[in-house]
């Protein structure tokens, strides 16, 4: 941790180095701090959906679920033509109790991927948690 410190002092906007620190502090589950070298990643790298998704990772690790969501919904603007970003997103969102996004984004995702049975899947189970059993 201490030459994570010192190689980000020297260089903060160092792609790898700031990967590392994070996924060190979020393996130690030091959520907060991790969120404080994501918020950096994402100010250095604000199209990379990545760190999006690992900023809404560190948020939700320490209960800060509506700041999770706008995370992930960054993840979504960063990212909006990939649909396993919306898979990422419908997933995370589930997590967080916000079924309604989850849902859209499945929808969305599936929408990109006719194909993709994990959307289909996805869909089907987020419309049953949602009391919405004729539809899944």
């Amino acid at each position: 941790e201490k030459m994570l410190k010192q190689a980000n002092k020297v260089l903060p906007e160092h792609r790898d180095g700031l990967v590392s620190r994070g996924n060190n502090l979020m393996k130690m589950q030091e959520f907060e701090k991790a969120a404080k070298v994501w918020r950096k990643a994402v100010n250095f790298f604000p199209q990379d959906p990545h760190f999006h998704h690992s900023l809404g990772q560190a948020y939700q690790g320490s209960g800060k679920n509506v700041e999770a969501e706008a995370a992930y919904e960054k993840m979504l603007k960063a990212d909006s033509s990939n649909p396993e970003a919306y898979m990422t997103h419908g997933i995370a969102v589930v997590q967080l109790g916000s079924l309604e996004a989850a849902e859209k984004s499945f929808r969305r995702a599936l929408e990109m991927n006719p194909t993709s049975l994990d959307a289909l899947y996805y869909v089907g189970v987020t419309l049953l948690n949602r009391n919405q059993h004729e539809e899944a």
